[in-house]
């Protein structure tokens, strides 16, 4: 074997049971046409069980992408894969007592062997794609107990305890021949489900991949190509990938890539704060986006402080997103300190966090048009009985990301949801839902489908662009970095800690914040240009677009500073009857002109003032 196919190994291999063949062995310089190891081609060779040695025997499997995903994580790293496949197989083939599965065992230990003695090999995954032939009555019944029994077999016959076991789901679009194969949505639920009894596995939800290779059972090579990937993001995680530490807060002045605690000046004397992080290469000038966390509750046997230190939730999306993240506090009812068990003063709490992030978006550059509300658990209530409390809440975001538990779907404790009286809270819960007014929202948690079954019931899906996803905490976050319950040693998955993990569910999150970005949708824009008398541009005034009929004590978030020409663009706006003020100086609220406008549809609005 070549010293340059040395250099760049890894040693990795991977047992590779898909249905479609796999390669091989992958080197970015080639390899002596007289080695065991084929460089690697799409479509990948399989060849004689015992030999690996690289005959026709092709089909496009995810294996190659697999072995791509792995090497972009380190340059370095060469990614051998163990061709096993066998297409239109059922599982009682793979059974230990089976031919197959003595090939597989044969194929792997041959593979570590003619490796050169001094490189230390260990098999360190599987990849399983299997399940069409099952589908039917009389084989899907035992499939979970025929995995196990395979899983476990493996492990002990390669030695390897804890092998990370990576499976996929079959494709959806079976439905077609579901006369044939009418079992395929159980398959898909017990892979899905196994890692409830089999430990170190991973599935891969694959079902959205709807292209199929003309016969309605085997995925395409598109789709064989995102299941590479895919299986790669799991693997990942299972081996504990280091995912994001969120930073600590720290005390000192807000610069690029820092959390600190702000105390706002008004607030001085008391035990009122907030936490914000700016975005590594933050520049003055330039505009940000905007995302304001609210925390759980406190919560000790759970894991979480309630306190804004804690936070985590937005932390992941900022960093994707290169946005500003704060972590707003609840207010007491006196307003002196932060509230660390549910809600305090609500109208306190909101009328900090108006006021502050007003100072956010002028002093840091926070773009008054794509600012979130996010949160966990109270947090994720908060979302909607915080953010949409009234309209003046209401109108500043651009969307709306809860995460365990949503507004009005659960019953609380009597001390808050009007004293126990369930049918009124959920009654505010709907009126406060009415608010998104076409707006986007991601719901999110562990337990989906009653939160689904409240949104649909209660149509409240049809006030906003909603979303709903769910996460499986429990395959997201290796089980040695989930919060110990101290009483009685339960693994504690309700966190907010998810996103800092590689996931397919973080990648959606932070998709769906970029699209909402770009799209903002139920929003308007107002443009236009701000001259004097004689039509000279006035700069670096503040045009400010709020509610007719709203008291924003000062603090309407929706602004723009005129630019050279006297130009101003105000996106990211609800419908409705707006009033646009002109303010000469950032940092006063005198205003020189007002004017009254319908806002169903981008306006332009041009505005001729006095300023002495």
């Amino acid at each position: 074997m070549k010293s340059n196919f040395i250099k760049i190994l890894v040693a990795v291999i991977m047992l590779c049971t898909t249905m479609c063949s796999s390669v091989s062995a992958q080197n970015k310089e080639g390899v002596e046409s007289k080695s065991e190891y084929q460089e690697y081609l799409s479509p990948i060779r399989a060849g004689v069980p015992d030999l690996i040695d690289g005959k026709s025997n092709a089909g496009v499997g995810p294996g190659l992408d697999f072995a791509q995903a792995l090497v972009e994580k380190d340059s370095t790293a060469l990614v051998a894969l163990v061709p096993c496949a066998k297409g239109g197989a059922w599982f009682d083939l793979w059974m230990p007592e089976k031919e197959l599965y003595k090939q597989a065992i044969r194929r792997a230990k041959k593979a570590m062997q003619d490796f050169p003695a001094d490189v230390k090999v260990n098999i360190k995954a599987v990849l399983w794609l299997q399940g069409e032939s099952d589908a039917k009555a009389s084989r899907y019944k035992i499939y979970e107990t025929k995995l196990r029994a395979m899983v476990d077999s493996l492990r002990s016959d390669l030695d390897s305890p804890n092998l990370p076991f990576i499976s996929a789901t079959i494709g959806t679009f079976m439905e077609v021949i579901a006369d044939k194969y009418p079992y395929y949505n159980e398959i898909n639920q017990t892979l899905l489900n196994a890692g409830r009894v089999i430990d170190d596995y991973s599935c891969v939800d694959a079902r959205d991949l709807t292209s199929h290779r003309g016969d309605h059972i085997h995925y395409s090579t598109v789709a064989q190509q995102e299941i590479g990937k895919r299986l790669a993001k799991a693997y990942f995680q299972l081996l504990g990938h280091k995912p994001f530490r969120t930073p600590e807060m720290q005390i000192g002045k807000p610069e690029a890539g820092k959390r600190v605690k702000v105390v706002a000046t008004e607030y001085e004397g008391t035990n009122v704060y907030h936490s914000l992080y700016l975005p590594e290469g933050h520049t003055k000038g330039e505009k940000y986006p905007v995302i304001v966390e609210y925390t759980g509750n406190y919560a000790p046997h759970l894991g979480s402080s309630g306190q804004v230190k804690d936070g985590h939730m937005g932390y992941a999306n900022a960093k994707a997103l290169g946005a500003i993240w704060v972590v707003m506090p609840y207010l007491s009812a006196d307003g002196r300190r932060n509230e660390i068990t549910w809600w305090g003063s609500e109208t306190k709490t909101m009328d900090y966090c108006a006021r502050q992030l007003k100072k956010i978006c002028l002093d840091y550059g926070g773009d008054p048009s794509a600012v979130f509300i996010t949160g966990f658990s109270r947090g994720a209530i908060a979302v909607n009985r915080i953010g949409l409390n009234d309209d003046r809440a209401a109108d500043i975001w651009l969307g709306f990301h809860s995460h365990d538990h949503f507004d009005g779907q659960l019953r609380w404790a009597t001390h808050w949801a009007n004293k126990g009286d369930y049918m009124a809270y959920k009654a505010d819960a709907i009126k406060r839902a009415k608010r998104y007014k076409g707006r986007a929202a991601l719901v999110g948690g562990q337990h989906m489908d009653s939160v689904a079954g409240y949104l649909s019931l209660n149509r409240i899906n049809n006030f906003g662009k909603l979303k709903i996803l769910s996460v499986p905490i429990n395959q997201i976050i290796p089980k040695q970095d989930l919060f110990v319950n101290p009483t009685n040693g339960k693994l504690i998955t309700h966190t907010d800690k998810w996103m800092n993990y590689e996931s397919l569910e973080a990648d959606v999150v932070i998709k769906w914040y970029k699209n909402v970005i770009k799209n903002k949708p139920g929003t308007y824009s107002i443009s236009g240009r701000v001259t004097d008398s004689k039509n000279n541009p006035v700069m670096g005034v503040l045009v400010e677009a709020g509610l007719q009929g709203v008291d924003y004590k000062g603090s309407c978030t929706h602004f723009d500073l005129t630019n050279n020409n006297g130009e101003y663009q105000i996106s990211g706006i609800i419908k409705g009857e707006r009033f646009i003020n002109v303010i000469p100086q950032k940092d006063s609220n005198k205003i020189v002109k007002t004017q009254n406008i319908s806002l169903y549809e981008n306006s332009t609005v041009d505005m001729v003032v006095d300023i002495k």
